[in-house]
């Protein structure tokens, strides 16, 4: 019993001791990290775009209204490309948790890229 005790007491220490270590050998053995080359054309996409929308459809619905046809194209672009993203950039591509055919693996890059989610 009293051997199980010192047992109890010193593998904790050694366990701290050991993850210290590996600790400090990590951060040399890990690559440097470098900033990704600056595109101006990303940031008009992903700065400028949200601005302007956020400025010219209130207007537009103020102006000239929306109808049902809009409304439904909205929610059909939105689903559509929330599908693509999930099943297709994330699944198919990301993971390769299945295999699609052809048309299928059109349709979620056709869709998905109208998330502007980057490359495939």
């Amino acid at each position: 019993m009293r051997r199980l005790k010192a047992h109890i007491w010193t593998y904790p220490m050694k366990t701290i001791k050991n993850i210290a270590m590996l600790t400090r050998a990590s951060r040399f053995m890990t690559p440097q990290a470098h900033r990704p080359p600056f595109y101006p054309v990303n940031l008009v996409i992903f700065i400028g775009l949200p601005v302007a929308a956020l400025l010219l459809v209130p207007a537009w619905g103020i102006y000239r209204g929306y109808d049902a046809f809009q409304w439904v194209w909205a929610l059909v672009f939105l689903y559509l490309n929330g599908l693509s993203i999930t099943a297709g950039y994330h699944r198919l591509w990301a993971h390769k948790s299945y295999e699609a055919s052809a048309p299928l693996r059109w349709f979620f890059a056709f869709w998905g890229a109208g998330a502007l989610q980057n490359s495939i």
